[in-house]
C-alpha cells in the first residue's frame, strides 16, 4: 500500500496529489530530506542529489507551467522534447515560443528520442539521433547535450553506449548506479519516490515526471486525458478557424 505524505502546513499529500501544488509539495519534500537538484554531468551518486528529468510526451504547454513553477523555486530541472510525435509540432511558432519558455525559466532542453520509429536498430541510432538533435539545436541555438528514450525497449535499459557523442538517461550511471522512480501512466507503478530506497539513504536519484498528469484534473489518467483531448480539439478548432474561412465550428457542432 502506497505511504502517505502530508506535507506540513499544507495538508497535501505528495503521495497521491497529481496536481501542480502536489507537485510543488514533492519539491518541497525533497528539501525537508536535504536533496539537492542536481544536473547530469555534476552528479555525485553518493551525495543527496536529485535529477529531475520531464519526458514532454503530449504537451509542450504543461511543460511550460512545471517549467514555471520550478522557476518560482529557483530550481532547473531537464525539458526532453520530441522531435516526431502525433501529438505535438515543435516547430510551430507556439510551441517555439514554448520552447523558449523553458530555456528562460533557466532549464535544460534535451532531445526525448522515439527508437522504435527507427525498429530499435542500435546501427541506426548515432545518424538518427545526430539527425533529430540538429533540428533541435537549430530551435534553441544552443548544444544538445543529453537524450531520453521514449518509451524504450528493455534491450535499450541500460544501454552503456553513447548516442551521436551524447550521454543518455538510461545509461547505467542514471539508471541503476543511483535511484529511478518515473510516474509513468500518472501513478507511481513501484514505490512512491519519498519510500525509494535511495532516499532513505540520502543518495542520488534520478526523478521522471511527465507532465501533463500534474497540469490537467482528475484523479487518474482515465480522467485527465480526455480533458487533455478536449483541449487539443478546441485548439484545433480555432486553428481551423484561422486559417480557413470554410470551416464553421457552429454547423459542425450542430451536425454532431
Amino acid at each position: 500500500m502506497m505511504k502517505h505524505h502530508t506535507i506540513p502546513q499544507t495538508g497535501i499529500d505528495a503521495a497521491t496529489d497529481f496536481s501542480l501544488s502536489g507537485y510543488l509539495a514533492l519539491l518541497s519534500a525533497f528539501r525537508q530530506r536535504g536533496y539537492h537538484f542536481a544536473d547530469y554531468h555534476d552528479l555525485a551518486p553518493q551525495s543527496p542529489h536529485l535529477i529531475l528529468r520531464h519526458d514532454v510526451d503530449f504537451s509542450l504547454d504543461c511543460a511550460v507551467q512545471i517549467g514555471a513553477l520550478e522557476a518560482s523555486l529557483g530550481v532547473k530541472a531537464w525539458y526532453f522534447i520530441l522531435m516526431r510525435s502525433e501529438f505535438y509540432n515543435p516547430h510551430t511558432p507556439r510551441n517555439q515560443a514554448h520552447v523558449q519558455d523553458l530555456l528562460r525559466q533557466g532549464h535544460r532542453i534535451g532531445l526525448h528520442f522515439d527508437a522504435g520509429i527507427y525498429g530499435n536498430d542500435p546501427a541506426q541510432f548515432d545518424r538518427a539521433v545526430a539527425g533529430e538533435c540538429r533540428r533541435l539545436e537549430e530551435l534553441t541555438a544552443l548544444p544538445v547535450t543529453m537524450v531520453s528514450f521514449h518509451r524504450p525497449a528493455k534491450s535499450l535499459l541500460n544501454y552503456t553506449a553513447p548516442l551521436a557523442g551524447r550521454l543518455h538517461s538510461y545509461m547505467p550511471q542514471f539508471f541503476s548506479a543511483i535511484g529511478y522512480c518515473s510516474d509513468s501512466r500518472g501513478c507511481w507503478p513501484k514505490e512512491h519516490p519519498l519510500d525509494h530506497p535511495a532516499v532513505k539513504t540520502k543518495t542520488a536519484l534520478q526523478l521522471l515526471t511527465h507532465p501533463l498528469w500534474w497540469c490537467l484534473p482528475g484523479a487518474d489518467a482515465a480522467e485527465k486525458l480526455p480533458h487533455w483531448g478536449h483541449n487539443q480539439s478546441r485548439y484545433f478548432q480555432e486553428e481551423l478557424a484561422r486559417h480557413c474561412s470554410a470551416y464553421q465550428p457552429s454547423a459542425v457542432t450542430n451536425a454532431a
